[in-house]
């Protein structure tokens, strides 16, 4: 899947639009106290999130983003529908994902985006299918990540039509069903997909060679913002981003994340 490679572009993503939300930070939580920073993510995203192990590459950058400005963060780990009611009732500060609707009619800030998944269509090589635009993909059957058909709806409302769209929390299922002939496309960030099909070559003897990716799919770079309730909280995870993205920490990060093996 070459994931690395996508880093590039995703930092530039990342650099502008971050620029854009940097507003009015100017510092104004540097001698913040301690305070502690609920704030959730999702439950099954390796290598941007280790449940099991309290870390993963997104966790980390909040941590060391916040902790730059005095904050202290406790990372929560959540279905993506069980986030969404949380954040709604205020039992956590910061929810790491879009919930594809203006959070700030609510009285949310969104903060700069940590991060900017490089989403793609995959399917088996062998198969060689050309998949350039949403009408390539009638006929055949779509494996997607939950959220999904709200993000594209362009590209997947016809097949969700047809009853060959299904969306699932558990993305390790989309290698192996994919690998199997259970569907015929996948739609899946590049990175995600790619730590799955390791895991998968390591336990099942899947190889990453049979599959193709179709990078056609629009930039939604902009989407990828964290929504928080306070806006002085979002200045200072703001603040700690620019810092550790100028300081060259947040390629460190990232890239310790991408070389991890499998568990």
């Amino acid at each position: 899947m070459q994931a690395g490679k996508a880093w590039a572009a995703c930092r530039r993503a990342i650099l502008v639009v971050g620029s854009i939300l940097l507003v009015s930070a100017g510092g104004a939580a540097q001698s913040a106290p301690q305070d502690e920073v609920v704030v959730g993510f999702g439950n099954r995203l390796p290598p941007y999130v280790f449940p099991e192990q309290q870390t993963g590459m997104i966790v980390e950058i909040f941590r060391e983003a916040l902790a730059s400005q005095g904050y202290r963060l406790k990372p929560v780990f959540l279905p993506l529908k069980r986030e969404a009611m949380l954040f709604d009732e205020h039992k956590i500060d910061a929810a790491m994902l879009d919930f594809y609707v203006d959070m700030t009619k609510s009285g949310n800030v969104y903060g700069a985006p940590a991060f900017v998944y490089h989403n793609v269509l995959i399917t088996l090589a062998d198969r060689h299918l050309k998949i350039d635009s949403p009408a390539d993909l009638q006929g055949l059957s779509v494996l997607a990540f939950q959220g999904a058909l709200g993000l594209y709806p362009e590209w997947l409302q016809q097949v969700n039509a047809a009853g060959r769209h299904q969306e699932t929390n558990n993305q390790a299922l989309q290698v192996l069903t994919l690998a199997d002939g259970g569907v015929d496309v996948v739609l899946s960030d590049r990175a995600i997909f790619d730590y799955f099909r390791r895991q998968a070559q390591s336990k099942h003897g899947n190889h990453g060679e049979v599959f193709e990716e179709h990078d056609v799919l629009p930039n939604k770079s902009g989407l990828y913002r964290t929504v928080f309730h306070d806006e002085k909280v979002r200045d200072a995870f703001n603040t700690g981003l620019n810092s550790l993205i100028k300081s060259g920490r947040y390629d460190q990060i990232v890239k310790s994340f991408m070389d991890r093996p499998p568990d």
